[in-house]
């Protein structure tokens, strides 16, 4: 962002709006203007059914939208493996324990289960629970285990029609604006970069940036938790990415650092 403007980097986050009020709240206090626009909407589903308590040896969960689910349909408390520290702080702030975080991607995950398998025995089923269209397929790995185990749907991601029209809606600022010494007058600056946290979100979103994208005369930059988050726009001609060196808000804060310092 050139450093003529007076105004603060305006940022606008796609995730689902449970875990976007804490991001928007970190990015705040750093002195970011933070618009939240969650172009999916988190819809809980109640087919499946999970296991009676006193049946579920250890659940392996990789979002914090899964852990707050599934802390809504059973009593069970006890031990259970997170893909990483945010999603593991969120299970202990929910009761579970002894939580265990892989600190990485869903692959790492694989690694750790059977490492934890490995160390010490298990008694009782692994549940696997989370979206009812995860981004990696955990079932491979779970049946390499030789544990039994079962997968629960909890919920799943729709696209919002209300968040797409609020993304169109900050985009039209940045088609008659410039950065800097030569902005217009208005009341919202230009956004300078979207963050995403999943490929979904980038995915629902493409529509609408193709269609503003050369129109735009300040291009906000793209930045993403991760390679495959940001992949459905790598379409868009002289588009910008910054993407997160591990899974993890600190690591995307960081990219989003240098996307806004970026030209």
């Amino acid at each position: 962002m050139p450093e003529t403007s007076a105004l603060p980097p305006r940022v606008c986050l796609t995730r689902a709006a449970a875990g976007a009020l804490a991001s928007a709240e970190r990015l705040r206090a750093l002195g970011y203007a933070v618009e939240l626009t969650p172009v999916l909407d988190i819809k809980h589903w109640n087919t499946d059914t999970i296991p009676a308590p006193e049946a579920i040896g250890l659940a392996v969960l990789t979002s914090q939208e899964g852990v707050r689910a599934f802390a809504e349909r059973t009593i069970w408390r006890g031990e259970m493996i997170c893909v990483g520290d945010a999603t593991a702080a969120c299970a202990q702030q929910l009761g579970f324990a002894p939580v265990l975080s892989a600190a990485g991607t869903a692959l790492d995950l694989q690694s750790f289960l059977q490492r934890r398998l490995t160390a010490a025995p298990l008694a009782g089923l692994i549940v696997w629970a989370g979206a009812a269209r995860p981004s990696v397929d955990l079932s491979v790995a779970l049946a390499a285990t030789g544990k039994p185990w079962c997968s629960v749907a909890l919920y799943d991601s729709v696209v919002s029609a209300a968040g797409l029209a609020s993304l169109e809606r900050l985009l039209h600022v940045n088609t008659r604006s410039t950065r800097g010494a030569e902005m217009v007058e208005s009341a919202l600056a230009p956004l300078d970069a979207i963050v995403f946290h999943s490929r979904e979100a980038a995915l629902a979103c493409a529509p609408v940036l193709a269609k503003l994208w050369l129109g735009l005369t300040v291009r906000p930059a793209f930045v993403g938790i991760s390679e495959k988050a940001v992949a459905p726009l790598n379409a868009l001609s002289e588009a910008k990415f910054f993407v997160a060196v591990a899974p993890n808000e600190q690591s995307v804060l960081a990219a989003l650092q240098l996307a806004v310092k970026s030209p």
